[in-house]
C-alpha cells in the first residue's frame, strides 16, 4: 500500500532579509570587533559564585570556542546592566590575565545566573575590551583581524575601511554565492553541496535592512561582487546583483479606511507598514527622499512588490522603534503564515540580525502574520497584523534568526546553516499544517490515473485537494470516500466526464473542474442535485460543454440546490480570431507587437512574477488575453522602456560574405508562395539539409531536387558556419533563405535548440532575454547564436537586406537557458552573460 508523498517542488520563494547597518556612532573596526566578541564572553551574576566553578562547561566546542544553548525559553524581564561581575561564567576572575580564556557563548537561551559581559555595567567598556577585562580573548581579536585581512591602520579607522569589501564579514559572500549562484561560463567557485538541505528555493530574493545611511554604499559593494571583482571570487558574476537596486525608506503611517492619513490608532483607524521609493543619493534624508508614485502601502502591496525583485534596500524608522521602547514588533518586520495557512503568498522570510534578543519586550524582528478572514474590516490596507511578546519569539529560527556576530566570523557557512535550518522547519511545519488542517496539494505534478489504480491511500480528514495540472482521465476514485471534502480542484486535465459517485460528496462546496474535456452525456447529473452544500461548479473552458449543456445543468441541479453557481464558458465562432494579427501584420517597434508571440498563460506569469500583480483565478478576467495585455502594457509604461544590451555576431570573411552576396543576388527564386505566408519577407526559401528527412519518402525526394537546385549557395552557407562552429554546421537541419525580411516578431515553436543567423543586409536580430531585457545581435556579415525559442524579430533598416538563418527541428531537444550565447573568448573577452529565462 503506497502512501501520498512528499514532495519538495512547491518550495516557497525565500526572502533572505539582512541586517546591514552602520557601525554604530561611527565606531572603528577595533571597537565592532571588541563589542562583538564582549557580546558572547559570558560573566556570572551570582555574587556566590567561586572560583574554579564550571558553568555548562560540558557543552564547549572546544575547536571552535563557541558554546550551544537549548532552544528553549529562560526569558526574565530582569535587567543586569547594573551588575558590576567579577567572575566569567566558567568561575575565573575577570582580574586574572593569566588563565585560559572562557568559551564563548552563542545560544539564544541564557544560561541561569549569566550574562553577556556587554550587558553589565561595563558595557561602557566594551570598545576596548580585549585590552581590559577581555585580554584573555586578544589572540581571538587578532585572528578576527587576520581573516578580516586588517591592518592595525585599517582597523582603526572610521567608515568604509581600506576598500569597498571592508567591514562585510567573509561569510556574507558566502551566502551569496550560494543562494545566487555564479552565471559566468568560467566560473571555477563551488557550489556549497547541498547535503542534508532541501532543494533550491523556487526564486530567492535578498532585502537589506538598516537603521542607517549606508544602503547605497552597500548596494554598490554588492555589484562589484556580483561583478567578479572580490579577490576572493574572481570568477563570480551574476547579473540579478548587479543594482541598479530598489532603495526605500520605511514608514507606520496612521490611515482611517479612506486612506487619508491621521493622528491616532483607534478602531477606526490603523496603523499602516509603508515604503518610501527614494533616490540612492537621499537615502537616510526621510523629509525629502519620497518620490512621486513610488509608494507601497500596506503589507499586500509591498509582498506582491518584493516577489518581483531579487534584491532590494530598506532603511527602517529608527525612531518609531525607538519611541515605541524597542518593541520588537515596531522594528524591521518580515512576514509569515500562521497556522491555518492563510496568506495567498508561497513566501518564506528570514531576518538575521544581532539585534534579536530572547525578550518579548526589546529587540528587533517584528512578525507580521495575516489576519483572520473575518476579522479584516472593508477598506482596510492591511491584511496583516503584527505578533506580540511570546508569540512572535516562537518565529526565532524559522522567520527569525539571531546573528551572534562572531558565529559568520569564525565559519563562513554559518549564515547557510541556520538558513537552512529555518527552511526544513518551515517545510515542516508546513507539511503538519497542511495534514492537521486536512488539506492535500499534488498539483502540477503530472499524475496519470495509474498513480491513483496503485492501492493509493488518502487521509480520511481532508477537506481540501487540489489534483489541478495533471493528466488524469477520471476522478481518482479515492476522493468519493472523503466524507469531509469541502473542496476539489481538478482543472487543467483531460477529464471527460463526472461520475455518480460524486454524489458521496455530500460536504463539497465547491468542485472546480475548468479546462477539461467535460461532455455532458458522461456528466452525472443526479450525482450533482445530491450536494446539498454546493456552491460553486465551475465548468469554463470545456469546449464541449456548450449554451444547451448548460441550460440542461441549470434545469436539472438549480431547483434542488438554489445557492448553487454554474459557471461555464459559451464561446463564439469567431471569438478572438477577428483581432489576431500574425507576425507579418504586427508592427515589430511596438511593445505590444513584440509580446504577442507570448502565450496568455506565460503573459499571466510574467504578471505576477515581474510585477507582482495576481490575478484571481475564478475570474474570467485571468483568461482574457485583452485584459491581460492591456494590464501588463500600463505595468510595462509604469516601469518605462525595455533595456537594450547592443550584441555582434563572429564575423564572417569578406571574401565568404561576397561569395555568399553574388549567389543570392543571382538567386532563381522559387515560383510558389511564399514558404513560411504568416511571415513578412520578399522571399522566403527552406532547404533541407541532405539526410533531414525520411528516405525514399515523396517529400524528400522533392526536397533534394529543390536543394540540388540551389547547392552552390547552400554548400557555400554551410561552408560560411563551418568556418565559425563547426559542430553545428554538422547537425542543422535546414537552412532558411529570405530576401527583405521585415520585423515580424515570432517564436520558431518547432525548434529543438538555438539557431545560427546571418544577414547581408542591415537590420539586426532582436531577442527578449528577460521580460525587462532585449538583446539587438548584430549579424550584418556575422553569424550570431539566439535562441529562436524566446520572441525575436528584425530591427528597422533600409535597403536591400538577405539573410541565413541555420536551424534545428529534429533530435534531443536543448533546454531553453539564455536568449543569446557567448562568442570565441578571444572574440570578446569582456563579454557578459545575459540572465536565464525560462517563460
Amino acid at each position: 500500500m503506497k502512501s501520498v508523498p512528499v514532495e519538495h517542488n512547491n518550495l516557497p520563494h525565500l526572502f533572505l532579509h539582512f541586517d546591514v547597518g552602520d557601525p554604530a556612532g561611527g565606531d572603528t573596526v577595533t571597537d565592532c570587533l571588541n563589542k562583538i566578541i564582549a557580546k558572547s564572553a559570558f560573566v556570572s551574576t551570582d555574587s556566590r559564585v567561586a572560583d574554579g566553578a564550571n558553568t555548562n562547561n560540558d557543552q564547549c566546542d572546544s575547536r571552535k570556542g563557541l558554546v550551544r544553548s537549548p532552544s528553549s525559553g529562560n526569558i526574565t524581564p530582569t535587567s543586569t546592566h547594573n551588575v558590576q561581575p567579577t567572575h566569567w561564567w566558567n568561575g575565573q576572575s575577570l582580574e586574572d590575565s593569566t588563565c585560559d580564556a572562557p568559551p564563548l557563548y552563542a545560544g539564544w537561551a541564557w544560561p541561569p545566573n549569566t550574562c553577556p559581559y556587554y550587558r553589565t555595567s561595563f558595557k561602557k567598556l566594551a570598545k576596548r575590551f580585549t585590552e581590559g577585562h577581555g585580554c584573555v580573548y586578544r589572540h581571538l581579536y587578532e585572528e578576527l583581524c587576520h581573516k578580516l585581512s586588517l591592518n592595525e591602520n585599517a582597523a582603526n579607522e572610521k567608515g568604509a575601511g581600506h576598500d569597498i569589501f571592508a567591514n562585510f564579514i567573509p561569510a556574507f559572500f558566502h551566502t551569496l554565492q550560494f543562494y545566487f549562484p555564479s552565471k559566468s561560463s568560467n566560473a571555477q567557485t563551488k557550489a556549497v553541496a547541498r547535503n542534508g538541505y532541501l532543494p533550491e528555493p523556487t526564486k530567492v530574493t535578498l532585502v537589506l535592512r538598516t537603521f542607517g545611511t549606508d544602503l547605497p554604499r552597500v548596494a554598490q559593494c554588492i555589484s562589484e561582487f556580483a561583478k567578479g571583482n572580490h579577490p576572493s571570487y574572481p570568477d563570480y558574476y551574476n547579473p540579478d546583483l548587479i543594482m541598479n537596486i530598489d532603495l526605500f525608506c520605511s514608514s507606520w503611517t496612521c490611515r482611517d479606511v479612506q486612506g487619508n492619513v491621521v493622528e491616532t490608532e483607534d478602531e477606526k483607524h490603523e496603523l499602516v507598514y509603508e515604503l518610501h521609493s527614494t533616490t540612492s543619493d537621499k537615502v537616510g534624508d526621510r523629509s525629502q527622499n519620497r518620490t512621486a508614485g513610488g509608494d507601497l502601502t500596506g503589507d499586500d502591496a509591498i509582498l506582491n512588490y518584493l516577489q518581483t525583485r531579487s534584491i532590494v534596500g530598506i532603511q527602517d524608522c529608527y525612531p518609531f522603534w525607538r519611541d515605541n521602547n524597542h518593541a520588537p514588533w515596531s522594528d524591521k518586520p518580515v512576514w509569515a503564515r500562521t497556522n491555518n495557512l492563510s496568506g495567498a503568498h508561497n513566501h518564506h522570510h528570514i531576518l538575521l540580525d544581532d539585534n534579536i534578543h530572547n525578550d518579548p519586550l526589546d529587540g528587533a524582528g517584528g512578525i507580521r502574520v495575516p489576519q483572520v478572514a473575518e476579522e479584516t474590516r472593508e477598506g482596510k490596507h492591511s491584511s496583516y497584523e503584527s505578533l506580540h511578546g511570546c508569540e512572535a519569539l516562537n518565529m526565532h529560527g524559522k522567520h527569525l534568526i539571531r546573528v551572534p556576530t562572531i558565529c559568520p566570523l569564525m565559519e563562513d557557512n554559518w549564515f547557510v546553516q541556520q538558513i537552512e535550518k529555518a527552511r526544513w522547519k518551515h517545510y515542516e511545519d508546513d507539511v503538519r499544517d497542511k495534514k492537521s488542517a486536512g488539506i492535500l496539494v499534488l498539483s502540477g505534478k503530472n499524475l496519470t490515473d495509474e498513480y491513483f489504480s496503485d492501492g493509493l491511500k488518502l487521509p480520511s480528514n481532508l477537506c481540501s485537494v487540489d489534483l489541478s495540472r495533471n493528466n488524469l482521465t477520471h476522478i481518482p476514485q479515492q476522493i468519493f470516500s472523503l466524507s469531509n471534502l469541502k473542496f476539489l480542484d481538478v482543472s487543467r486535465n483531460s477529464i471527460q466526464g463526472i461520475p455518480p459517485e460524486i454524489s458521496h460528496l455530500t460536504n463539497l462546496v465547491e468542485l472546480i473542474a475548468l479546462s477539461n474535456h467535460l461532455r455532458l452525456s458522461q456528466m452525472s447529473t443526479d450525482g450533482l442535485t445530491l450536494l446539498p452544500q454546493l456552491k460553486l461548479l465551475d465548468l469554463r473552458y470545456n469546449k464541449k460543454l456548450k449554451q444547451s449543456a448548460l441550460d440542461a445543468l441549470q434545469e436539472v441541479i438549480l431547483p434542488h440546490n438554489t445557492q448553487l453557481e454554474i459557471i461555464c464558458t459559451i464561446p463564439t465562432k469567431q471569438q478572438g480570431k477577428e483581432n489576431k494579427l500574425s507576425a507579418c501584420d504586427r508592427d515589430a517597434t511596438l511593445l505590444q507587437s513584440q509580446l504577442e508571440p507570448i502565450s496568455t498563460p506565460q503573459l499571466c506569469k510574467r504578471l505576477e512574477r515581474t510585477f507582482g500583480i495576481t490575478l484571481n483565478k475564478q475570474s474570467d478576467l485571468s483568461y482574457d488575453r485583452e485584459f491581460i495585455m492591456k494590464t501588463l502594457l500600463e505595468c510595462y509604461n509604469k516601469h518605462g522602456p525595455r533595456e537594450i544590451r547592443k550584441e555582434q555576431g563572429i564575423p564572417v570573411s569578406l571574401e565568404r560574405q561576397k561569395a555568399l552576396l553574388k549567389e543570392l543576388e543571382s538567386i532563381n527564386w522559387p515560383r510558389t508562395t511564399r514558404e513560411r505566408p504568416k511571415i513578412r519577407a520578399e522571399y522566403y526559401m527552406i532547404l533541407q539539409k541532405p539526410g533531414s528527412g525520411k528516405e525514399h519518402s515523396t517529400r524528400t525526394k522533392k526536397e533534394t531536387a529543390k536543394l540540388m537546385r540551389y547547392k552552390k549557395l547552400f554548400d557555400q552557407a554551410v561552408e560560411a558556419l563551418a568556418e565559425i562552429d563547426p559542430e553545428f554546421s554538422s547537425r542543422f537541419t535546414a537552412l532558411a533563405v529570405t530576401k527583405n525580411f521585415v520585423g515580424s516578431p515570432h517564436i520558431d515553436t518547432l525548434n529543438v535548440g538555438p539557431f545560427y543567423g546571418m544577414s547581408l543586409g542591415g537590420g539586426a536580430i532582436a531577442v527578449e532575454c528577460s521580460p525587462m531585457l532585449v538583446a539587438e545581435v548584430e549579424t550584418r556579415g556575422r553569424l550570431g547564436k539566439v535562441d529562436g525559442r524566446f520572441p525575436h524579430w528584425v530591427t528597422p533598416y533600409s535597403g536591400t537586406r538577405f539573410s541565413l538563418i541555420y536551424y534545428v527541428t529534429s533530435g534531443s531537444v536543448e533546454p531553453q537557458t539564455t536568449a543569446i550565447f557567448a562568442p570565441p573568448l578571444e572574440t570578446n573577452p569582456n563579454w557578459i552573460e545575459p540572465p536565464t529565462f525560462v517563460p
